[in-house]
């Protein structure tokens, strides 16, 4: 299954998991107490569990992966469109203090998945081996228990594969 991913350099001693993104442009047109003004702005959707924030379009990459390394997406593309206008709308209408209602376009939507890896690695004190969590993006690793969606998807498919 070919999928699109931010680019990142994979390791081959851990294993791969991609988690879903809709990430959308919108064209946003809007008054200040000065002038209109017209700015385009990158959203991100997560997919699994709802819910968006600002982002800077990344570099992406297809690349060819096992489907059983792909999470599913939970939310619609639908509801994940209208969930990243509702928020800029309320962006728009209460932090830039916008003086007329915003005229919102959305420019483009595409389905990116955002890379994981994780391992099983000795915890500090106790010793025990436990699963953990990196994103090679921000360099940032936890453990899988603090992600129930990623751990029960790594569960499901370590007791199939």
């Amino acid at each position: 299954m070919e999928i699109t991913t931010i680019t990142f350099q994979p390791t081959s001693t851990r294993r791969q998991l991609y988690y879903p993104y809709l990430l959308s442009v919108w064209r946003s047109s809007y008054r200040t107490l000065f002038s209109p003004q017209t700015e385009k702005r990158a959203l991100m959707t997560n997919l699994v569990k709802g819910g968006t924030s600002f982002a800077v379009p990344p570099h992406t990459t297809i690349m060819k992966a096992l489907p059983r390394s792909v999470m599913t997406s939970a939310v619609s593309f639908n509801e994940a469109e209208e969930d990243a206008f509702e928020m800029l709308r309320r962006f728009y209408l209460h932090k830039a203090r916008s003086w007329k209602i915003p005229d919102i376009t959305l420019q483009y939507s595409t389905l990116v998945y955002v890379p994981f890896e994780y391992y099983v690695k000795q915890t500090r004190w106790l010793k025990k081996d436990a699963l953990f969590l990196y994103e090679p993006l921000s360099n940032s690793e936890e453990p899988l228990k603090k992600h129930p969606e990623i751990l029960e998807h790594v569960s499901a498919k370590e007791a199939i594969g």
